[in-house]
């Protein structure tokens, strides 16, 4: 029962928040101003009430703030991942193209300002990436997940280089994230119970939301690193390296 009810909250507060979406993104055309940074404040709104829904508690610690145009570079576990960051963070996110296509999530996302990335086409990241320079020169957060893909916690993959350029070519900030998944139900997280929060392998959507709405409560900690500045790193690939070690410093894998 605990499901279901969850289940209409989170759709009755994500239908408000798509038609909020449309309606302030009509409004802000028609006045001519750039709606990336409303539509991400809107985003972080709709991203704290789905932790409330989830029964998800986010506990921050960050070494500094977050200075407006920075780009964020996290690990990866969940699509939960990107609820977590925007509760947090009021940012545009990067996403695979398929998310597009996903029913209510994926039309919230293109409402929320979402830069779809087409990983299989190197014209598509290209695009993705005068699309995150323009976002950062306007001062808009944006944040990706280098990794290229969500794993079940006990590591953390190769960051990949490439989307690292856009902020190298702006002269912006580079900010690794760190996200640790500590509980669930009170018992912390380990190969037993990971799968609950961890999305990633071939995973259905429907059938992980599912039983994550069945839970009471969890526990997530998020860990702001210091920014790395423009010029500190000659390349993307350096860069890249450094924010790899910096959220694998605070990174506890799952047992």
């Amino acid at each position: 029962m605990i499901r279901i009810l969850r289940l209409c909250v989170f759709l009755l507060l994500s239908l408000f928040f798509l038609m909020l979406g449309a309606a302030v993104r009509v409004f802000l055309f028609l006045l001519r101003v750039a709606p990336e940074r409303t539509t991400a404040r809107l985003t972080s709104l709709w991203a704290a009430s789905m932790l409330w829904v989830t029964g998800i508690t986010v506990r921050t610690d960050s070494a500094a703030p977050v200075a407006e145009g920075t780009l964020l570079a996290a690990n990866h576990q969940s699509y939960l991942d990107i609820i977590i960051i925007a509760s947090v963070i009021p940012t545009l996110f990067v996403a695979k193209s398929d998310v597009r296509q996903w029913p209510l999530l994926g039309w919230l996302a293109t409402l929320g300002g979402t830069l779809f990335i087409d990983r299989a086409a190197l014209r598509g990241a290209v695009a993705a990436n005068e699309r995150i320079e323009q976002c950062l020169l306007h001062g808009v957060n944006v944040q990706f997940f280098p990794e290229g893909t969500s794993s079940n916690g006990s590591g953390i993959l190769p960051f990949r280089p490439f989307l690292f350029q856009s902020a190298m070519n702006v002269g912006r900030p580079v900010q690794p994230v760190t996200i640790n998944y500590r509980s669930v139900d009170d018992a912390p997280v380990d190969a037993a119970n990971r799968d609950i929060l961890c999305w990633y392998g071939d995973m259905t959507f429907p059938d992980h939301f599912m039983r994550l709405l069945s839970i009471r409560r969890a526990v997530v900690s998020v860990t702001i690193h210091p920014p790395v500045p423009h010029g500190t790193m000659p390349d993307p690939k350096s860069l890249a390296f450094h924010c790899r070690e910096q959220t694998e410093r605070a990174f506890q894998p799952i047992p």
